[in-house]
This record gives C-alpha cells, sequence and structure tokens, in this order.
C-alpha cells in the first residue's frame, strides 16, 4: 500500500479525470519529480514508433545517471504508461504479439522484462479513415480520440483462428481467402497486419502513413476482405452440405433435412451389428450428440 501511495497516488499518476479513474501523467505541482522518470518514459515510447524496443533497455537507462531510479518501482511505473497509452501501444512476449493485456501477463512482465518489448503506433492520414472503416465493420463506435487499434485487430485474430479445423486447413478457397488466411494466423505486428499485410494479401499496395486517401480503393478493399471473410465462414457449412447432398444420392434418402437424419440413424443401426468396415460411421450417425440441423 506505500508503495501504491508513494509512486501513484501521491505523484497523481493514478487519479481521477472527469469522475474516471485512470493512470496519467504525474501532476504539475508533485514533489517527488518523478515527472522527469515519466518523460523519460514517454521518450522511450517515441522511440518504439515503428520499431520494437527491448523493455529493459529503458530499465538500464532510468537506472543510470541523472535519473538513478531503483530497479523496484521501474516496472510500476512503467504499466501506468501502458495504461495510459494502451491504445497505442502493442505489447510482444518472446517475439509474439499479446493482444489481451491480462492480468497473467503482467505477472510474467513483472518477473521476466527481458523477455518483452514494446511499439507504438499512431493513426494518421489513410490509416484513420482505413481505421474507421474497419470499426464501422465490426460495428464498433468510432472514436474521435484515442483509437484502439487492438479493438479491430483482436477479433479478426479470434475469428480466423477459431475457424473449424476443416476451414483452416483445405485448400478448397479461393487464393484471397487463403492468403487472408494464412497473414492473420502468422500476425506478428498489429499494425503491419492492417496497414501493410493485409492489404498485400488480398492483392493492394500497403497503406503507408504517406499515401493519400482515395475512396474508391478504400472501398474495393473492405470488399474485398468483406468478400474473403465470408468465404472463410462459410466453407464448413459448405462441405457439410455437399456431404449431406453425397448422402442423400448415396443412400436414396429423402431431402428434406428433418427427415433425413432420422431415415439415416434407422437405416444405420441395422447394421451397426452386421458390418464391421464401417463400424466409426455408423456410430457417428446414431450419435445423440449431432447438431440435427447437421
Amino acid at each position: 500500500m506505500s508503495i501504491y501511495r508513494s509512486l501513484l497516488w501521491n505523484t497523481g499518476i493514478h487519479r481521477k479525470v472527469e469522475r474516471v479513474w485512470g493512470f496519467h501523467p504525474p501532476k504539475s505541482n508533485d514533489k517527488s519529480n518523478i515527472k522527469h522518470t515519466w518523460k523519460a518514459i514517454e521518450g522511450f515510447l517515441e522511440m518504439c514508433e515503428g520499431e520494437r524496443q527491448p523493455v529493459v533497455q529503458l530499465y538500464k537507462d532510468l537506472m543510470k545517471p541523472p535519473f538513478g531510479v531503483r530497479r523496484e518501482p521501474l516496472p510500476i511505473l512503467l504499466c501506468a504508461a501502458i495504461f495510459h497509452y494502451k491504445t497505442e501501444i502493442a505489447l510482444y512476449e518472446n517475439g509474439s504479439f499479446i493482444p489481451d493485456l491480462s492480468m497473467p501477463v503482467f505477472e510474467r512482465f513483472l518477473k521476466a522484462p527481458q523477455e518483452f518489448e514494446l511499439k507504438r503506433f499512431r493513426l494518421e492520414g489513410i490509416r484513420a479513415d482505413l481505421f474507421a472503416q474497419f470499426l464501422g465493420m465490426l460495428n464498433q463506435p468510432v472514436e474521435s480520440e484515442n483509437p484502439d487499434l487492438l479493438i479491430v485487430v483482436t477479433p479478426l485474430i479470434r475469428f480466423i483462428s477459431q475457424l473449424p479445423k476443416y476451414t483452416l486447413r483445405t485448400q478448397e478457397l479461393s487464393e484471397v481467402s487463403k492468403n487472408l488466411r494464412k497473414t492473420v494466423l502468422n500476425v506478428r505486428e498489429p499494425d503491419e497486419l492492417l496497414f501493410n499485410q493485409l492489404p498485400e494479401a488480398l492483392g493492394f499496395h500497403a497503406f503507408g502513413t504517406e499515401t493519400a486517401t482515395d475512396t474508391k480503393i478504400i472501398s474495393k478493399f473492405f470488399n474485398t476482405l468483406q468478400e474473403a471473410l465470408s468465404e472463410l465462414g462459410r466453407t464448413y457449412d459448405v462441405l457439410l452440405n455437399w456431404i449431406e447432398q453425397m448422402l442423400v444420392n448415396a443412400f436414396a434418402l429423402t431431402p428434406k433435412k428433418e427427415e433425413l437424419r432420422a431415415e439415416l440413424v434407422t437405416r444405420a443401426k441395422s447394421l451397426q451389428d452386421v458390418v464391421i468396415e464401417i463400424t466409426g460411421f455408423l456410430t457417428q450417425v446414431c450419435s445423440d450428440r449431432h447438431d440435427s440441423t447437421k
């Protein structure tokens, strides 16, 4: 509790702003001079723009003169700064992007800072326009201040990674959809994914910070992205429908979905004790755990 009071409470780093508790730069009237350390941390975060920087480098710099900060408070101050700039900061552990800043992540961050790196990104120009379009596609409100890149990246990664195993492995997809799948599954940098890798995977040039805004190109890019996501989303259902049609044709079953399942189960049960070669298939057909719509 004393560490909290001396580092965060007394300095004003943790305080209410517009009735909301949060982490902020030290108050101007802070007498502890911790504002100089905070400015040094902000300087380090500026170095992180465009290129990842190891956390331990910041610690080394702050422990040397003229700062001479002790090792113990450094992780606390850096975590406070990360939360303050959370919409602009990406955290990496052993080279891998961490989309969710959870408590277990911060526990590892405190214990083994040498395994972590930071990268900072800002949204300007065409990237800001693209980000607004991404938010619209995900039905997220467009915030005019402090846009959070991870609001877009995290759902996209989750959608692709949670696709059925068949969809993650099949080659029966368009080249664009296969490129999208591969790019998202191998993501390492959130800003690189949205503005460089995704456009290139879909057949467009990267959207650099100096790229002029072209509404037609942006519209075409998002149409292509939505088509690829739709194809990935329906691929497994297409497979199930194809299997269903094969069963209908092979066994002369009724094409009505609600009757097809019952008829197939009736036939399978009569064969379970007779045909050994397809026991696994017959067991699966008769299983009550199957979704009746599939």
